[in-house]
This record gives C-alpha cells, structure tokens and sequence, in this order.
C-alpha cells in the first residue's frame, strides 16, 4: 500500500514503528492507521485498491506496488524479530508472520473497501486485535 509505508515510517524514522511502546502496541497503532476507520483513511484505501487493481496489469505500477510491499514486509520482519520466544512452544517466524499480517491487513481493506457496510470500525479493529491476540499471546508481555 503506498500509504502504508508512510503511515509506519512516520511512526518511528528507525523502525517505522514506536517500539517504545513494545511490538504488539506499535504494531497494533501502525497497522489501524492503514485500515478504513474513518473517512481519510476509507478514500486512501480505496485509492490503495484501486492502484493495486491496476498494478495487476500494469508492470510500471506492479513494480511500485513491489517495492512498496517488500517495505513495508521489512518493516514488520524488523519488529517482529525483536520478539521473545513464548514460554511455551517455538518462537514464531518473523518472515512468515510479517507476510501474515500484511495480507490480513490487506484482506480487511480489501474487504471493507469492496463490499461497503459490511464491517464497522469496531469490526476492522476487533479483526486486527484477533489476530494480533493470537501473534502476541498472553505470555509474551
């Protein structure tokens, strides 16, 4: 998401997010400003949608949307590194769990942006912090 990158860099200039407040808190206030909770974000979104539409089947736009992905992926790796191993079971795969949570954050845009009044904002954020929930278990903080 073009806006996306933004919205993380302006976060934290290091990390792209506020790491002072721990992973899941940073993660959590960085990725709700990606999301269509008010009226800004919802016509940001939609021009995310639509560009992403149109990087399909354009290789100009597909590159922009590539190398705008793979930040933002390399933003969420980076704090998802610097998580401890929970008490029990293995350390989840900062690789894996950052391409996880961009397309869940993806797919509530997608979605909300598509099929209009399906979701309310207390539904995006109700999402956001399951799956957070699930990444960030009890046990971690």
């Amino acid at each position: 998401m073009p806006g996306e990158a933004q919205a993380l860099a302006e976060a934290d200039p290091q990390l792209g997010l506020d790491a002072r407040t721990g992973p899941r808190a940073a993660l959590a206030a960085a990725l709700r400003e990606l999301l269509p909770l008010d009226e800004a974000r919802l016509a940001e979104c939609r021009v995310y949608v639509a560009f992403a539409v149109r990087a399909a089947t354009s290789p100009v736009l597909a590159v922009v949307q590539r190398e705008t992905l793979a930040a933002i992926h390399a933003e969420l790796r980076q704090v998802l590194s610097t998580v401890p191993a929970p008490r029990r079971g293995p350390r989840p795969d900062p690789e894996v769990e950052a391409r996880l949570l961009l397309a869940v954050t993806d797919g509530l845009v997608f979605d909300a942006v598509s099929a209009p009044g399906t979701f309310t904002r207390a539904d995006l954020e109700a999402a956001l912090d399951t799956y957070l929930d699930w990444l960030f278990p009890g046990d971690l903080d």
